[in-house]
């Protein structure tokens, strides 16, 4: 006897074609990113490593997909470093990731042909193995050999990005295979929880939930509305944007105002730049910039900024390491971007939070590395101006004050003294301390 009902097949719609990715996509299985992402966490392979891992992907797709070449491909590690455009690779660093990655058989980087592996036999260590067949398990046996398409533009901007961004760019590699590995729906959209994540690719939980914001900020991904049940049960839907964010585009320029007979001050103006300002003198009276007291001015000036950012260092608020100096600028960037307000404000309490840098956006970043790029510029002339007296007794105080013992703040010191207190406010002290770095000597 049949039974009085029957289970209905799920409606799929096998022949529609995906929707086109503009810039291009990477057909990667799976399987591929996922035992390259075991090695990483396994320390088999470092950061620099899987950024070379993605070149090498770029290259061979590159060659593959060029039939109108007959003639055999020549490869080169040339083509890897022109592909990653990191000014601090050199010969040695590049062939030592290489070399990590043909150690446990991910690639083989020949000058004719580029191999890599796609199969859990082809690694040669048992426990890294063993952990990209866990993570296999994790997201299904059944999504091994398919293979995802994959935007050219995310895995470029791993590539080429000069920040270490690990958990970043896990949170990237998980939602994009919860979003391509869909065939059900007609754009690519999936859902996925933190907890997921970080049994999958690893991390902390609260980390990954700030990456996954950082990345829907960015413009990578969007957030779609969700009921709390579904949230709860089976994580946040997410759709994948295909069409490359506002934010990733260097030539995206804001929509131009109407012109206005009334002409605005310079810092009012958002249609101007704040390079202009680097052409203008300052008012007069204009005191050196002070942590306790930020003016409008420090941060559209490119002069000031870098003052500004030597105050901090005196201040204590940052360490004196190129990390925190990149990340300093960038929040000035993005205080001078989004503050509606008191920019200043924002800007002290975005660098007085602990791990601030999780908030900024790569478009803060590349607007930080564009003002410290002009910056050696500006050094380079103060610095050729004879030191003053100022500077030579701040020089001979922290000798002195070093000779005999004492490893405190030597401003705290002079301000204890009467002639410290009304002859050296803070503002004085900074600019000799600014003048000293300039010239090489250290905090």
């Amino acid at each position: 006897m049949e039974p009085y009902y029957h289970r209905r097949p799920r409606k799929t719609n096998q022949k529609q074609q995906p929707p086109s990715i503009p810039g291009g996509c990477y057909s990667i299985p799976p399987m591929a990113l996922l035992m390259v992402w075991a090695a990483y966490r396994q320390r088999k392979v470092d950061w620099l490593a899987l950024r070379v891992w993605i070149a090498l992907w770029e290259i061979k797709c590159w060659y593959e997909t060029a039939s109108e070449r007959k003639e055999n491909p020549r490869y080169d590690t040339s083509q890897i470093t022109s592909a990653i455009k990191s000014p601090n690779m050199t010969a040695k660093r590049l062939q030592s990731a290489l070399s990590a990655l043909e150690h446990v058989n991910l690639v083989t980087f020949t000058t004719t042909n580029i191999w890599v592996a796609t199969n859990l036999d082809d690694l040669h260590h048992p426990e890294l193995r063993q952990l990209a067949a866990q993570m296999l398990s994790d997201i299904g046996h059944a999504n091994a050999g398919r293979a995802m398409r994959m935007p050219r533009r995310m895995l470029v901007f791993l590539m080429t990005s000069q920040r270490p961004r690990p958990v970043y760019a896990g949170v990237m590699f998980a939602l994009l295979i919860r979003t391509m590995l869909t065939k059900r729906y007609e754009i690519y959209k999936g859902c996925c929880k933190a907890s997921w994540i970080a049994l999958v690719f690893g991390g902390d939980p609260s980390s990954i939930k700030t990456a996954r914001a950082q990345l829907i900020a960015d413009g990578w991904f969007a957030r779609l509305d969700t009921p709390q049940r579904v949230r709860q049960r089976y994580g946040e839907w997410v759709l994948l944007v295909i069409e490359p964010p506002v934010e990733n585009q260097h030539v995206a320029e804001p929509p131009k105002r109407q012109k206005s007979n009334v002409t605005e001050p310079p810092l009012k103006n958002q249609s101007l730049s704040d390079e202009i300002e680097t052409n203008q003198s300052l008012p007069a009276g204009a005191s050196q910039p002070n942590w306790g007291n930020i003016q409008p001015l420090d941060l559209h000036t490119p002069g000031r900024r870098e003052q500004l950012y030597q105050a901090a260092l005196v201040s204590g608020v940052i360490r004196p390491t190129e990390a925190h100096r990149t990340a300093f600028f960038a929040a000035i960037a993005r205080a001078t971007r989004v503050a509606t307000r008191n920019a200043c404000g924002l800007l002290r309490q975005l660098v007085e939070t602990p791990d601030y840098h999780r908030f900024i956006s790569q478009i803060d970043e590349d607007q930080a590395n564009h003002w410290l790029k002009a910056l050696p510029r500006i050094v380079e002339l103060a610095s050729s101006e004879p030191l003053s007296a100022d500077a030579h007794f701040v020089r001979l105080l922290r000798r002195n004050l070093t000779s005999a013992g004492f490893h405190g703040d030597p401003y705290s010191y002079l301000s204890s003294t009467p002639e410290g207190q009304s002859e050296w406010p803070p503002e004085r002290w900074h600019a000799a301390v600014f003048e000293l770095l300039t010239r090489g000597d250290s905090v």
